[in-house]
């Protein structure tokens, strides 16, 4: 044997013991029905570019499919990625956002209305910020996206799949690019990439998935909004800065925040490895020496410029020490160098919370002497600091039948089924203890009416919960009794009951409300599509706080999400769509506290939403003109064709805009940065504690800014095709 026929061997005997194969697959979009604009509902199939995603005074989104892409079901996605060529140059600052769309069947685009946005999109998503495209027909990395191979392994996991299914991806956000389509040059439209590693083996439609003891998962996050690394000095806290200083900055000793989200990592699961992998901005030699602390929190808030809003945060009782080697390269990410030492029993004890449920957020506090400096998001957001987390889990045996019609999910010994257990969920509810699961199998529960919930920590879910199949979001339906004066869920009014209930993978529809939350502060509405309430679908009363993520909001005949809560709780409401409400899709009803009552921060975060078609405001803040301890932070939405205002602000004693549009003398720190606002009939009407920054105004039919004034900062926005852009406002 030659030696080249040794290797030759060698290599053959590797790749049959690995059983693992590297493959690449491209492919271009091929018809004027595969790449599509939509714009305020109406679809776009032939025009010659790709706007990415402003068109002169229009906002829009933008969707691409692929069909043919030959991937097995389950491969291993290791890296991915749109390529596209400039068709005109461009060099606003641009930030997109790209989801896939949650099928293994989807089609290709038609002019019927809202036929890219009404698309159910993938719970992952990825951010790009391109660069200025300064060349007409240049394709080189500048145009081609981040890595999207998150995407597309949630899309080839899904239990459906097949090698033949296509892909949809949709592209939202704010700026512009101008890309060439199938129609202006077909050759040149653009193409998708994907590398990925398959098991020979692998058979491609399981019966059964058996146990599996210790099954290692990897997750990663990287800071994706300019609120999620912020510095801290002298308790100012900053969130624009170009890199972060770890942690001498001249003549400063400040602490950095540093804030993950969406982390899908299961309650106690047995944490392996974790770190934060920075990128080098400047090179740094001072000796250093970093302490780490993880925020003690269920799912930690984006942070704000409000005082010691990172050193004032509770930490986790478990620390690492970290004394990185000296820093002499710009631009590189080494294991060995910007790696922090494991913070695995920093994230262990945060997952092991009672309240910690998959998808939440984590925070972690870097104090310390000496100085290294790391890129930071607002610096580059695709160097930006990345979390890896490395775990295990448990799990039971899950059967998969060929049809998708049943699944037996995994049991735990808190987990009551209905209706194998007890045959209604009222009397699943009856008999559940503090901490206990019901899961519903697909079907329809009907007749539904004020069910009060006295447990704590309750989750209430279809089987999504458990397999991340979307089909059990449409297939397990509750429903009221028709009576607008009815709720089908309430939460009881004795503190120290009905505390961090969570409801998720529901479709709900013909009942006066879904539920009213009344205590604890981690209440959860996920993944819901809430169909025709008569009146407010979500409610938060008495002191309950919590979240709604990744839910549609259709047709709410009062508000979408309305909050009556006084002097407790904070709130997160991210990834929905409220559409068609009669009232307002978000309002928030502040309540006077002249007895100082708010010890701690109330945090309302509302951010990448899509609120459309209120009948009067988007989000409404009512105000009793007393400042309270409350902050306010909403970015990255799209607010559009509400009847009155975008975001409002109005005086509790009249709340009827309509009469004279004043807005009010607001005193809490209100950040509107990121959102894009269109054809409302304000934009914007203020207070006097604004911070307004990067967004987008256009169409507005009176005034775009409105009342915007005592210190309230407006500044690097852009208006378009507005009547006025502003009445009455520090511009």
């Amino acid at each position: 044997m030659t030696f080249k026929q040794f290797l030759l061997a060698s290599s053959l005997f590797i790749a049959m013991e690995s059983n693992v194969l590297a493959n690449e697959v491209e492919n271009r979009i091929h018809s004027s029905s595969n790449d599509a604009e939509e714009y305020n509902g109406r679809v776009s199939l032939s025009s010659s570019d790709l706007e990415l995603t402003q068109d002169g005074n229009k906002q829009q989104i933008v969707g691409l499919h692929f069909s043919s892409l030959n991937i097995p079901k389950n491969a291993t996605i290791t890296k991915a990625y749109l390529q596209f060529e400039v068709d005109e140059t461009s060099s606003e600052a641009t930030s997109l956002i790209i989801h896939g769309e949650k099928s293994t069947h989807a089609l290709t685009f038609t002019s019927s209305s809202n036929n890219i946005s009404a698309r159910s999109k993938t719970s992952t998503f990825v951010t790009w910020n391109p660069e200025v495209w300064n060349n007409k027909g240049e394709q080189s990395d500048a145009q081609q996206s981040s890595d999207i191979h998150t995407i597309i392994q949630e899309l080839v996991n899904q239990e459906t799949w097949n090698s033949n299914s296509p892909m949809v991806f949709i592209i939202s956000g704010n700026g512009k690019r101008i890309a060439k389509s199938y129609d202006g040059q077909a050759s040149l439209a653009p193409l998708l990439h994907i590398e990925f590693e398959d098991n020979e083996n692998n058979d491609e439609t399981p019966i059964i998935e058996p146990p599996v003891n210790n099954s290692s998962n990897i997750i990663e996050s990287r800071i994706n909004a300019n609120s999620d690394d912020a510095e801290e000095s002298s308790t100012k806290v900053s969130l624009g800065s170009s890199d972060l200083e770890l942690i001498q900055d001249g003549n400063k000793q400040q602490i950095v925040g540093l804030r993950f989200n969406t982390l899908n990592i299961p309650k106690n699961a047995n944490i392996t490895e974790a770190y934060i992998q920075f990128e080098v901005d400047e090179t740094s030699s001072e000796a250093t020496t970093l302490t780490i602390h993880g925020e003690k929190v269920a799912s930690a808030l984006t942070f704000t410029s409000s005082s010691a809003n990172i050193s004032s945060r509770a930490k986790t009782t478990s620390l690492v020490n970290w004394s990185p080697l000296v820093w002499n390269t710009k631009g590189v990410n080494y294991k060995e160098t910007q790696q922090t030492s494991n913070l695995h029993s920093i994230v262990q004890e945060l997952v092991n919370q009672n309240s910690w449920s998959s998808g939440n957020a984590m925070a972690f506090i870097i104090t310390g002497e000496g100085k290294r400096i790391a890129k930071s998001y607002d610096g580059k957001s695709t160097s930006a600091p990345l979390l890896h987390i490395e775990y295990d889990t448990n799990s039971s045996t899950t059967i998969i039948p060929e049809d998708n019609t049943t699944i037996v999910p995994p049991l735990s010994a808190h987990t009551i089924q209905v209706p194998s257990d007890y045959t209604t969920l009222q009397d699943a509810i009856e008999n559940a203890q503090d901490g206990d699961t019901i899961l519903l199998a697909p079907g329809i529960y009907d007749n539904l009416n004020e069910i009060v919930i006295l447990q704590n920590n309750l989750t209430i879910a279809s089987y999504y919960h458990t397999t991340g199949n979307e089909s059990y979001i449409n297939n397990t339906i509750l429903r009221g009794t028709g009576d607008k004066e009815h709720r089908i869920f309430d939460g009881s009014r004795t503190a120290g009951a009905s505390e961090n209930i969570k409801f998720i993978g529901f479709t709900v529809e013909n009942s006066g409300k879904f539920v009213t939350f009344t205590y604890g502060n981690e209440n959860l509405v996920d993944h819901c599509n809430i169909n025709g309430i008569k009146r407010d679908a979500i409610s938060f009363d008495t002191e309950a706080g919590g979240k709604v993520f990744h839910c549609i909001i259709n047709k709410s005949g009062d508000d979408a999400i309305d909050i009556d809560t006084k002097l407790k709780g904070n709130f997160e409401f991210g990834y929905n769509q409220i559409i068609d409400t009669h009232d307002d899709g978000i309002e928030i009803h502040q309540w006077e506290d002249p007895k100082g009552k708010i010890v701690n921060t109330m945090h309302y975060n509302i951010h990448d939403n899509i609120i459309r078609n209120s009948g009067k405001d988007g989000i409404q803040l009512i105000d009793f003109h007393d400042k309270t301890n409350r902050e306010f932070s909403i970015t990255n939405n799209t607010i559009s064709n509400c009847g009155q205002v975008g975001v409002g602000m109005i005086y509790e004693v009249s709340q009827h805009e309509e009469t004279d549009f004043e807005g009010t003398d607001m005193k809490e720190l209100v950040v509107v940065s990121g959102n894009t606002f269109d054809h409302n009939l304000y934009h914007l009407l203020g207070g006097d504690n604004m911070r307004v920054y990067n967004n987008h105004f256009s169409n507005a039919i009176e005034v775009a800014i409105k009342r915007v004034k005592g210190d309230s900062i407006i500044e690097n926005n852009t208006f378009s095709n507005n009547v006025r852009d502003f009445e009455n406002s520090n511009n």
